[in-house]
């Protein structure tokens, strides 16, 4: 992912040759690209998957907030555009909307989907650790956290997919941000890519602590007390 998330930000399709070493048939080829997640993995990934403390991530949580609703923005902002140009090329009398069969082929697109849909709840893994650090953590309070979350997650994901798909209704890319322009420059979307790159890597530490320290707990070890390196 994040070799993936790399590529997507140093290249763009209407600047094939600004960066000539992240062309998708040349960055595949590259040697670079695997020091480079190596060195992300090392310098930024392993310290932060060693944090005792998980509120310590809150400020990972905030940047990721902001560049979902960055990105959401520029998709819906673009989404008029992309699907008056559409219609331009395509007729749309012509179009099954309710053709599913391309979900069923041998790329299996359906189940990528599904995996995408229980990939995007992994994050509450961390509910319960968060609950412990909360000052008032109150069943009352706690519930309207969770359900405050669970709509802002809904809306995010409702946005993104109507405005994704309007955008492209017809061989919709899995990545809606990595669609092809149809502007001279879309600036705003390679930095939503780049705000995304980096919202990505900060999740997995995010993940990875909230599953570490509840393991410990789980097997009765107190998580106050431990080392870090533990």
């Amino acid at each position: 992912m994040i070799g993936l998330f790399i590529h997507g930000i140093f290249y763009d399709e209407q600047y094939p040759d600004f960066f000539n070493d992240f062309i998708p048939e040349v960055w595949d080829k590259e040697i670079i690209k695997y020091p480079v997640m190596l060195g992300i993995a090392v310098i930024i990934l392993s310290p932060l998957c060693l944090l005792k403390d998980i509120s310590k991530m809150r400020f990972a949580s905030i940047l990721g907030i902001l560049s979902l609703t960055y990105t959401v923005i520029v998709i819906i902002a673009q989404c008029y555009s992309y699907f008056s140009y559409f219609l331009d090329k395509n007729n749309i009398n012509d179009i099954n909307w309710f053709d599913f069969s391309t979900g069923f082929s041998n790329k299996l697109y359906f189940f990528t989907g599904t995996a995408t849909v229980f990939f995007a709840y992994t994050c509450h893994i961390g509910a319960l650790p968060v609950y412990k650090t909360l000052r008032n953590n109150t069943s009352k309070r706690i519930n309207k956290v969770f359900l405050r979350s669970i709509i802002l997650d809904c809306s995010f994901y409702i946005l993104v997919g109507v405005s994704g798909f309007l955008t492209i209704p017809i061989n919709t890319p899995e990545l809606i941000i990595y669609r092809k322009s149809i502007y001279t420059n879309d600036m705003f979307m390679i930095i939503g890519r780049l705000l995304i790159a980096i919202n990505l890597i900060l999740c997995l530490p995010g993940n990875y602590n909230a599953f570490r320290l509840s393991f410990m707990e789980l097997l009765g070890l107190d998580i106050d007390n431990i080392s870090n390196i533990q």
